[in-house]
């Protein structure tokens, strides 16, 4: 098998890197919010910290939703963009804005 092969779809997942933040993380209401948001957006976090400084999440990792990366690009920040519905509170639409 050539080497090329070897990079298939895991390879350009991994180029599809991002970097997320989640302000009020520890609520509970937040937590089942983010299970909808993060299937929705098909993100698959690799690396989970919280920063006190910010109070906030930092999250990276990879979604079919993000740009690709070129290489030696330093992982981009991304805002998400998420649609309640006013009467029940659900999740309706997510989508992911690569900030400058």
């Amino acid at each position: 098998m050539s080497r090329d092969m070897g990079r298939s779809k895991f390879y350009m997942a991994h180029k599809r890197c991002g970097k997320i933040y989640i302000n009020g993380g520890r609520r509970p209401d937040v937590q089942a919010d983010l299970i909808r948001i993060f299937t929705a957006l098909e993100f698959f976090p690799w690396r989970a910290e919280y920063l006190f400084e910010r109070d906030a999440f930092e999250l990276v990792g990879v979604s079919p939703n993000f740009d690709i990366l070129k290489d030696n690009e330093i992982t981009p920040e991304y805002t998400l963009l998420v649609r309640k519905n006013e009467e029940t509170g659900d999740v309706e639409a997510v989508s992911a804005a690569r900030q400058p």
